[in-house]
This record gives structure tokens, sequence and C-alpha cells, in this order.
């Protein structure tokens, strides 16, 4: 996911979904049939930090920085000094957008009530807006340049977003969605048998996006490591946060 994409009218996405979710969910602090529940100040907290977060790479000061010599990059990098691969580039996007929408798929297994699916909306949102902040304050903060320029390399539309390697948006997102899908089936009690393939392939799906980031030459393996660690923290942690006593 490009940062500099966030200072255009793309960064209104993960505002609006979190705005929705916080409409949607007006009524749902007394839900009762889903094993999670909101709660004013925890979510007033999380909403408060994720609109935070999506704001502050705003006063960032945009830094392009100077590109690592290839001796001195780290030992798991250097061997994935790979050019461009605008196919693979687009079809990491394709499956980081699709599995974006699979934790809608909690909701065929619970019957949800609207409070239980205005929570759900707000949870997500919570993770969204976290997980899209947190990575873009990093982009920002650690301007690294990405794979394909030690080829000289510089793909249309990529003059604001070569120096934005680290961490992986891409990744970010695709793992937090398999971690908020997987965190809710455990909550919710889902069978085994339907929970444990839909999540394994949840990770499945968010493990190829990291592997086609690499390999488009658009991310090294530690940009993908690094969005992996993030976006699964957050997609863990706030479903684990509504839990209920």
């Amino acid at each position: 996911m490009k940062a500099s994409t966030l200072r255009g009218p793309s960064r209104a996405l993960p505002t609006i979904a979190l705005v929705c979710g916080i409409l949607f969910s007006s009524q749902a602090l007394n839900a009762q049939e889903s094993a999670f529940s909101l709660n004013l100040a925890i979510d007033l907290s999380l909403s408060g930090a994720g609109l935070g977060a999506l704001a502050l790479p705003l006063l960032v000061p945009e830094r392009v920085g100077v590109q690592t010599a290839p001796e001195a990059l780290p030992v798991i990098d250097k061997p994935f000094l790979r050019p461009h691969h605008a196919g693979m580039d687009k079809f990491s996007s394709l499956m980081a957008y699709g599995l974006l929408l699979a934790p809608a798929s909690i909701l065929f297994f619970i019957s949800p009530s609207w409070e239980d699916a205005g929570a759900y909306a707000l949870m997500y949102g919570e993770s969204f807006s976290l997980t899209w902040g947190i990575k873009d304050i990093l982009k920002e903060s650690i301007p690294r340049h990405r794979p394909y320029r030690y080829h000289d390399q510089l793909p249309a539309g990529e003059e604001e977003d070569y120096y934005h390697s680290f961490p992986s948006g891409h990744t970010s997102l695709a793992f937090m969605a398999a971690s908020f899908l997987c965190a809710s089936f455990i909550g919710e009690g889902i069978d085994y048998r339907i929970s444990i393939p839909l999540s394994a392939g949840a990770y499945l799906a968010a493990g190829t996006v990291a592997a086609l980031r690499v390999a488009s030459g658009s991310h090294f393996p530690t940009d993908v490591m690094a969005g992996a660690l993030l976006g699964s923290a957050v997609g863990w942690a706030i479903p684990l946060a509504h839990r209920r006593n």
C-alpha cells in the first residue's frame, strides 16, 4: 500500500471505514448474542487512536533517505534485490484487497443481530485504521528504498513511493484480516471443522501476498516480516480487547 496515496483522496478510506463502524454500532453496546461486546471507554480510546494514527503521518516530515549499499543490507535481504515485476505486484494487490473482505464471513456463522454486526463493524474499523495508520507512520519515519531501485528502476506511478519499503502495507493488512478472522472464530467457538480450514486458508493467502511482494521486487523479506507482525498483533489484539468477561 502506498504511503503517498494517503495524502490524496484514498486517505479518506480507512477514516470512512472507522466512522461508518462507529455510526453502524451506535446501538451495539447491549449486544448479547456474540462472544464480543463493545465497551464505551475501550472503543473511544481505540477509535481515537485509530484516527490519530491516520492523521499523524501528515505531521511527519517526508524523508526520501539514502539508498542502503547492498553490502550493508541485512543478510536475509541480500538475495532478494529483485527487479520490479508488474504482474506479481498487481496480483498481490488484488489478493490483499480481497482478503480484507474475509472477516465478514464470521457473520454467516453466528446468526448475528444488527447489534452484533455493528459491534464487528466497529472492531474491524478499529483494526483497519490502526494497522493502516501505524504502517504509514513507519513508512514516513523510516525511509527505505525498495529492491527494484537497485536495478535503477522506477515504475510508473512509483515516483513518490519508491522509498516507502518498510514495512509492507499489503502484508500488514493481509495478516490483520487473517488474524481478525481467526480470533473471531476462536472467540465465537465456531466448529473447528469450519474454523481451522478457513483460518488456515486466510493465513495461506496472507503468506502468499507477502511472498509476492518480495518476488515482485517491491519489498525485502524484513519488510514483509514487519508487516506480518504488525498486522497479526492488531488483528488479534482488537477482538481480545472486546471479549466478554
